[in-house]
C-alpha cells in the first residue's frame, strides 16, 4: 500500500516521524506534498521519499530543497496512491 501525506503543517514532528517509519517499513515509500505553510519550510525526509511542495505556495524568494507542483499534478498523485492523508 502507498501513502501519499498532504502537509499543511511542516512544524509536525508526529508526521515527520511516520512518513519516516513508512519509507523504513515497506518497499514503496510514502510520498509528501506539502502546503501552505509547509511548503515554505518543509521538514527533512530520508531520500528515498519523494516529495514535492505546491507551486502557489512556495515563498517567492526561492524555492524549496524539492519540485514544486501545480494543483493538476497534486490530482495525479492522489489517484496514483492507495491512500492519501491529509495533516
Amino acid at each position: 500500500m502507498r501513502w501519499l501525506h498532504l502537509v499543511r503543517n511542516g512544524g509536525d514532528r508526529w508526521v515527520a516521524e511516520l512518513v519516516r517509519h513508512q519509507a523504513a517499513a515497506g518497499p514503496r515509500p510514502p510520498s509528501v506534498v506539502f502546503l501552505l505553510g509547509a511548503a515554505r519550510r518543509p521538514f527533512a525526509l530520508p531520500a528515498e521519499v519523494p516529495r514535492y511542495a505546491r507551486r502557489d505556495d512556495c515563498d517567492p524568494s526561492g524555492p524549496p530543497d524539492c519540485p514544486q507542483v501545480d494543483d493538476d499534478a497534486i490530482a495525479r498523485l492522489i489517484e496514483e496512491h492507495d491512500r492519501v492523508a491529509v495533516w
